[in-house]
C-alpha cells in the first residue's frame, strides 16, 4: 500500500503516518501501526509506503499527523 502526500504550502512539514491493516471483517491483522515520520517538501509530493505482514485481501486506513 502506498498514499501520495502533497504539500501545497511554501513551508516544509515534519510529518509522521500510519496505516492500520484490517480483513474484511474489520478484524486487525498486523501488530500495532507504528508511526513513520518523513518530511513533506514545500510544494512538492511525498510518497508513504507501508506493508501488511499479510498476503490477504486486506482494507487499510492510513492516518497523518503533523510534528510539531
Amino acid at each position: 500500500m502506498f498514499a501520495v502526500i502533497r504539500n501545497h504550502t511554501d513551508a516544509d512539514y515534519t510529518l509522521e503516518a500510519r496505516t492500520h491493516f484490517v480483513d474484511r471483517d474489520g478484524v486487525p491483522t498486523d501488530a500495532d501501526a507504528v508511526w513513520k515520520r518523513f518530511t513533506a517538501s514545500a510544494n512538492g509530493l511525498t510518497a508513504y509506503r507501508e506493508y501488511s505482514t499479510s498476503d490477504q485481501p486486506l482494507q487499510y486506513r492510513v492516518e497523518v499527523r503533523e510534528v510539531r
